[in-house]
């Protein structure tokens, strides 16, 4: 699977939480088995953790911590799938738009 597909699914799997109330509730609850049944490959050293937003609580995702005051290199395996994490980005920039207040 290439990054555009990976970050396609990504995409269905967030869409579909917006919409089904079951769905996103079993995500939230088993974010990992979720993920494989919907054709995501979460490796088995990995925790996949799913938060909700609401209007009062924004969550920001962070990366992992600089070592030695340098960043960490990644892999190129890691670089494809970085690519797949915009489409997520994507979506939360427009979420936190719809949610910040706009002054006129």
């Amino acid at each position: 699977m290439n990054a555009q597909q990976h970050a396609q699914q990504w995409g269905q799997l967030v869409s579909q939480a917006g919409r089904d109330e079951m769905f996103r509730a079993r995500l939230l609850a088993e974010p990992e088995t979720v993920a494989r049944e919907f054709g995501l490959q979460v490796p088995a050293d990995v925790e996949l953790r799913v938060v909700e937003n609401t209007p009062k609580v924004l969550h920001l995702a962070l990366p992992p911590l600089e070592t030695n005051g340098q960043p960490r290199e990644l892999s190129d395996k890691e670089l494809n799938e970085v690519n797949g994490g915009l489409v997520v980005i994507a979506i939360i920039a427009v979420l936190i738009g719809m949610l910040v207040p706009r002054y006129d």
